[in-house]
């Protein structure tokens, strides 16, 4: 197979979460995904504390959303666009948002681009 490597400089980020939000942007970008940077944020969220009930209160309660049927709105869109997913143990983000845990250092990307 005949291809290109392209070469990212180091990214550097001043904490855990832009760099989490920075690795959401660019799995977004490989799914050709669209969002508001408040919906970028809360999906950020959302994979570092865990996609459940009380963290989807907590986007209210932190007043990231003004109400519970705007975070409703939110997950719908998610699902509509297939980042979050209904299982037999409710719903859940896809495991591409699975990658998060304590103590992130670095992480290094493998793109491959086929006609």
């Amino acid at each position: 197979m005949n291809g290109i490597l392209i070469n990212i400089k180091e990214h550097k980020t001043n904490n855990e979460f832009e760099m989490v939000k920075t690795i959401v942007k660019l799995i977004m970008v490989t799914k050709n995904i669209s969002l508001s940077e408040t919906e970028v944020f809360a999906l950020t969220y959302l994979v570092i504390k865990g996609f459940n009930t009380i963290t989807r209160e907590e986007l209210v309660d932190n007043k990231l959303f003004k109400t519970r049927s705007a975070v409703a709105n939110l997950i719908s869109k998610f699902r509509k666009y297939g980042i979050v997913i209904r299982t037999t143990k409710g719903e859940e983000l896809i495991s591409d948002f699975d990658f998060f845990q304590k103590d992130l250092d670095a992480v290094k990307f493998q793109i491959v681009v086929r006609k």
